[in-house]
């Protein structure tokens, strides 16, 4: 007599593939971390408004690692512009209430200059940034009006 035939593939379980899918988002989550925290100084960021968010955010939070990170590595933003710069950052209320724009008009080339300003429109900062292979950085920084 034929003996009916069973199916011997493994089952997989709900729970083990709801684990094997937390690991996985778990190891891409932390090699993102990894990334940001240890990418070098002058990598980059995004675009020519996100490099000067950044860079504001990072002033703002204290975070000379997130500083040089979205500034060329051979620039240095002077500690009297850093200084004024976190000042006209907190009395705007933050770097999420400051815009950011980019000058078309003022492109020099492959710089971008960039304008930060509050929201009752007093400038917070001038940048010039320029586009690199991991994205754009902060080449020069000024509290100044004077348009390059």
């Amino acid at each position: 007599m034929a003996q009916p035939l069973e199916d011997v593939r493994p089952s997989r379980s709900l729970t083990t593939l709801v684990l094997a899918g937390a690991l996985v988002l778990l190891v891409v989550v932390s090699a993102s971390v990894f990334w940001r925290v240890t990418r070098p100084c002058g990598a980059g960021a995004g675009d020519p408004e996100e490099a000067v968010t950044g860079v504001l955010a990072a002033l703002q939070d204290d975070d000379e690692r997130g500083v040089c990170q979205r500034v060329s590595s051979d620039y240095r933003i002077p500690e009297d512009q850093v200084v004024v710069l976190r000042e006209r950052v907190g009395a705007a209320g933050g770097v999420a209430e400051v815009t950011v724009a980019e000058v078309d008009e003022q492109q020099m080339g492959s710089l971008h200059v960039v304008v930060a300003t509050a929201p009752d429109g007093r400038l917070v900062g001038r940048f010039q940034t320029i586009p690199g292979q991991r994205g754009a950085v902060v080449v020069r920084a000024t509290t100044s009006a004077v348009t390059w």
